[in-house]
């Protein structure tokens, strides 16, 4: 004190330069009377008594800057933010005042120093950015606190639509069929759009403004690309593909061969003909087939009948050029999923067995050829029937019947009968022709065999390719042709097997062709039926 009135109680101006002294003591020492004025030595700050609490004397903080003012706000990146002011006192708390009043409080945070807070900004720190701006508010333990407004979380660009296929289209459609890419930006920016990875499908383009696809595909196949999105401060970018599926079938299996537009795949034996791709429903997704069965085989002996053709089964949906084929040809083809199809190609046979083995593809199957009987029996039933055969001994004196053919029926018919046999009583023998896909077999008659039924034909170029044999009509070939019939007499004759495979029979008889379904010869030998084939035809391009 520099004055001495000041304690007489006659003069109570404080004067002097240096201060007051306090009374001071711990919390514990305080004595609840209004009025009362001390010094908390456990705060370190003066304090007084309101009738009801002890409150500090204190300045509160100051908030002078933060940075970054806007951070990212895209749901998963992290921001560290500084801030920066006076008097952060420890056990400060920390908020974020929406523009609406809502608090939200940032229970984690790092106070470096008296003039330094930091903290990781993240959206689950506040709604989204949806109260921005939001004000930073610091508050010390005293209660006393400081603020400062311009907090403005950037609420970048959000895809909506999920990583991944955006579906597929038939070529030659619009790409704005893809699922539409949606991008969600509540800062209201201007998006810009582009493809920052990868490569759209050909012929399609992204709208820069719009995200939407567009464009006349031109090429099939699976295409990735990246989708990058900017609102001029935050990029994002997520990754997508799509499909262009060919209008044109696709498959593996067999001898692979092309004929112009077409493909075809060839069966000697059995395989697997995989469809990896099924075409568009409005494009050419259709396949045309081929499916002969096994031949049957030529009777053993020199009056003997031919054996009949394997069953001859032909669709033709995909427009193959004049001459048509047959009347077997069927003009619906198949329409196939993607899977795999097994295919069985038939083995000729000998006479020992009632038929040859029957070829299949898919739904369609095509019997094997028959083959003859004993004497003066009807031949055995089969694509193509299996000829009739003359008697051996004195007494039998009714022709033995050709084989049906169609066996099982099928629709267009798949074969036809075998030839009667003659009965010339000890000599004069003769043994009918086995049924051909294209006509019946030959009846024999007195000192005369008979050939086989002719076969069916297709077109050399553009579906069978080197398959098959020659025969009367140039520029195609032939399968399932019958095979021809035995005699007894004269010694040397031979009958011819139908065009398609069928073998000659007669004294010189042999067996059916490979590969056709020709029937085998009737003669001496034990001539065996061809085998079968399966040939599968596509456009592909």
């Amino acid at each position: 004190m520099a004055d001495s009135r000041d304690i007489t109680g006659k003069n109570r101006k404080f004067t002097g330069t240096s201060g007051i002294k306090l009374p001071e003591g711990t919390e514990a020492q305080r004595v609840n009377v209004a009025g009362q004025v001390r010094f908390n030595t456990e705060s370190n700050l003066a304090e007084y008594y309101d009738g009801t609490i002890w409150k500090s004397i204190d300045s509160p903080p100051t908030v002078d800057a933060f940075s970054p003012s806007t951070p990212v706000d895209d749901g998963s990146t992290v921001t560290e933010i500084t801030i920066t002011g006076t008097n952060f006192q420890s056990g400060l708390t920390l908020d974020l005042i929406g523009s609406d009043g809502t608090a939200y409080s940032v229970s984690s945070f790092t106070r470096v120093s008296s003039t330094s807070i930091t903290f990781n900004y993240t959206s689950a720190l506040a709604a989204a950015g949806a109260n921005s701006p939001y004000t930073i508010r610091v508050t010390n333990p005293t209660g006393l606190s400081g603020t400062l407004n311009g907090f403005i979380p950037n609420t970048g660009p959000i895809f909506n639509t999920a990583s991944g296929s955006l579906g597929s289209i038939n070529f030659g459609a619009n790409g704005s069929t893809f699922t539409q890419i949606s991008v969600t930006d509540t800062a209201g920016g201007t998006l810009v759009y582009s493809i920052s990875a990868g490569a759209l499908p050909d012929g399609v383009s992204i709208n820069s403004a719009t995200g939407a696809l567009s464009g006349v595909t031109t090429v099939s196949g699976t295409f990735s690309f990246t989708v990058q999105v900017t609102d001029g401060t935050t990029t994002v970018t997520r990754d997508f593909n799509a499909t262009v599926i060919s209008p044109f079938l696709a498959a593996t299996g067999g001898t692979e061969t092309t004929e112009g537009d077409y493909k075809i795949h060839t069966f000697t034996s059995p395989g697997t003909f995989t469809v990896t791709n099924a075409g568009a429903p409005a494009g050419p997704n259709v396949v045309d087939y081929l499916v002969v069965g096994g031949g049957g085989g030529g009777r053993a002996a020199t009056a003997t009948g031919g054996g009949g053709a394997g069953g001859f089964r032909l669709s033709n949906a995909t427009g193959m050029p004049a001459p048509e084929t047959s009347p077997l040809a069927n003009p619906t083809g198949l329409t196939l999923p993607a899977t795999s199809y097994p295919v069985t190609v038939g083995a000729g046979t000998t006479q020992a067995s009632p038929a040859g083995s029957p070829s299949t593809f898919s739904t369609i199957t095509s019997a094997g050829g028959g083959s003859p009987n004993g004497n003066n029996e009807p031949g055995r039933s089969g694509g193509s029937g299996g000829a009739g055969i003359g008697g051996s001994a004195p007494g039998f004196s009714n022709p033995s019947a050709g084989g049906a053919g169609n066996t099982p029926p099928v629709s267009p018919p798949q074969g036809n009968t075998g030839g009667r046999g003659y009965d010339g009583q000890v000599v004069n023998t003769q043994g009918g022709g086995g049924g051909g896909a294209g006509a019946v077999g030959g009846n024999a008659g007195p000192g005369s065999g008979a050939p086989g039924g002719v076969g069916s034909y297709v077109l050399a170029t553009g579906f069978a390719g080197a398959n098959g044999t020659t025969g009367p009509v140039p520029g195609v070939r032939y399968f399932a042709g019958g095979g021809g019939g035995g005699t007894d007499t004269p010694a040397g004759s031979t009958f011819p097997g139908g065009s398609g495979g069928g073998g000659r029979g007669g004294n010189g008889g042999v067996a059916g062709t490979i590969n056709t379904g020709g029937g085998g010869g009737g003669g001496p030998n034990n001539n065996a039926g061809g085998s079968g084939i399966v040939i599968i035809r596509y456009k592909y391009q």
